[in-house]
């Protein structure tokens, strides 16, 4: 059975949004939410709530990332009954172990200019390894919803990168179509709806960036 609605939801703000500095010597994944992203978090949750009785059965997938998990605590205090996934195959679109300022720089300069989805950052992915992943990810998905007792409601906790991957994966967006869409805010939700084909419509509208990038170039 589909779920009636799947919410895709960015992480709060981080500890790594506010100082990028800390990439030098924390790992990417043990960075945890400052206290505005606890705020966000807890505000995204109320939100979803306003949609969903609190008493409805709901599923969680989230990235195992120290943010992701914090974020998704917010949505585990407000509902009751949580099916509660981690899937590394939504994790953070991999930068290498530690990140040195003049490289991040260097690799932030060449990665606008080549393109982001297939550009590889040295020592980690680019984002054609992230959209494979991801694949795995949504296959698993899809045969959840072959259970006849599948939750209405699914949330999917996961990074900015990674949730624009998952709906270029999922609308079969082209590499062109994916460089237009902008990063996804903290705590930003986008919401995917059953309609009466039996298929999930995007109805969030997403932001764009004002040219295409890959003409640009």
């Amino acid at each position: 059975m589909k779920p009636k609605v799947i919410y895709l939801i960015r992480h709060g703000e981080s500890e790594g949004n506010v100082n990028r500095s800390l990439y030098k010597n924390i790992p990417d994944f043990k960075l945890h939410l400052t206290d505005k992203g606890k705020r966000q978090a807890a505000k995204m949750a109320r939100e979803i709530a306003r949609e969903v009785p609190r008493t409805e059965p709901i599923r969680i997938y989230c990235s195992p990332y120290y943010r992701t998990r914090e974020t998704a605590d917010a949505l585990r205090k407000v509902f009751k009954k949580v099916t509660y996934r981690e899937d590394p195959r939504i994790r953070e679109q991999e930068w290498g172990n530690f990140m040195v300022d003049k490289i991040t720089k260097k690799v932030d300069a060449e990665r606008n200019g080549f393109g982001t989805f297939l550009y590889r950052i040295p020592g980690g992915e680019s984002g054609a390894d992230t959209y494979d992943r991801v694949s795995g990810f949504l296959d698993t998905v899809y045969r959840s919803f072959e259970n006849s007792d599948h939750e209405e409601t699914v949330c999917v906790v996961s990074h900015g990168f990674c949730l624009r991957i998952l709906l270029m994966r999922w609308f079969h967006w082209t590499i062109e179509e994916f460089e237009k869409i902008k990063n996804f805010r903290n705590c930003e939700i986008v919401k995917l709806v059953l309609n009466d084909k039996n298929r999930f419509g995007l109805v969030t509208p997403l932001r764009k960036r004002p040219y295409d990038r890959a003409i640009q170039r």
